[in-house]
């Protein structure tokens, strides 16, 4: 069997970025054997711990009440197309 290579890049890909630079040079260095299983468990175990953050985001929820929310998906985009984007009205 070749060495995993391309399957545990992939993976590393999905891991959480503080992890992720030392992962790869841990795979780099071809491990065998008990090495490669402890490599294999901690990008499964930082893959985990990205998604269970990524589950716990706080969804933020907004008032239909307030102005800008006539507005939302006028600001959504302008958020997408632009670097800056500056929301002004009346208080």
């Amino acid at each position: 069997m070749s060495f995993p290579y391309n399957r545990l890049k992939r993976q590393i890909d999905q891991a959480m970025a503080c992890d992720r630079h030392r992962l790869l040079r841990r795979l780099r260095q071809r491990p065998a054997g008990d090495e490669l299983e402890r490599l294999q468990t901690d990008i499964e175990a930082s893959v985990a711990r990205r998604a269970r953050r990524a589950a716990q985001r706080p969804r933020p929820r907004f008032s239909a009440e307030l102005p800008v929310i006539e507005r939302r998906d006028d600001i959504a985009e302008a958020i997408v197309h632009h670097q800056v984007v500056i929301v002004c009205g009346e208080t």
